[in-house]
């Protein structure tokens, strides 16, 4: 008796034709984009994040609360703002003298602003022997203020930029916008900002009490 082991059938090879090729080919071509195109928007949105800090851009998400950032600046000493403010009453207050690293100081003048969107300046000239500080909203001075010769003997300042990113507050207390500090020189001749409060600019808003405005 013939005991050989019966011959395997032949193996069934896959077979592939040229519609489902093209198509396989197709799908993982298309998988490949989207990788690459996914990689390429997570460069350009971290690209587009720095250029929005670059323009100084106001940006509102929350429009029941504040938001200000500062403008690039285009000359030396530039200070001005783009601010938005929730509906309500509030006022922009200037103080010159008794600045201290935090808190507010002795009001110079104050003026009435309301909700929306704004744009605020800063200057300050010397002419002869006084000095003048002009605050404009919109374009229009609002605010100014005249100090003597001492009030800033040119010696540089310390100063905070806490605004270069737009950024939103909630307007239950003041929101500082400059608080500049003069240096001046000790008894040894050398020059230092001073410990304590001194001449300086501190602009900030605050919101308007119902008679607040009625005496400055």
């Amino acid at each position: 008796m013939d005991e050989t082991p019966p011959t395997p059938p032949p193996r069934k090879w896959v077979q592939v034709n040229t519609t489902t090729l093209i198509l396989l080919v197709a799908l993982i071509a298309s998988w490949v984009a989207v990788w690459i195109h996914r990689e390429q928007i997570a460069v350009l949105e971290t690209r587009i994040a720095s250029a929005s800090n670059l323009a100084r851009e106001l940006v509102v998400d929350d429009p029941t609360q504040a938001a200000v950032v500062k403008r690039l600046e285009e000359w030396s000493d530039d200070q001005r703002w783009k601010v938005y403010l929730p509906p309500g009453d509030y006022r922009l207050c200037l103080a010159t003298r008794e600045i201290d690293g935090k808190g507010l100081a002795p009001v110079a003048g104050r003026v009435a602003i309301g909700g929306g969107s704004h744009d605020l300046a800063y200057e300050q000239t010397q002419k002869g022997e006084r000095w003048e500080v002009v605050v404009s909203v919109d374009g229009a001075p609002v605010l100014r203020a005249e100090e003597s010769s001492d009030w800033n003997l040119n010696l540089g300042s310390l100063g905070t930029d806490g605004h270069s990113v737009s950024r939103q507050f909630a307007m239950a207390s003041p929101l500082p916008l400059l608080r500049t500090r003069f240096r001046k020189q000790d008894a040894r001749g050398a020059t230092k900002t001073p410990d304590g409060p001194t001449e300086g600019i501190l602009l900030w808003i605050e919101p308007a009490a119902p008679d607040a405005l009625r005496a400055p």
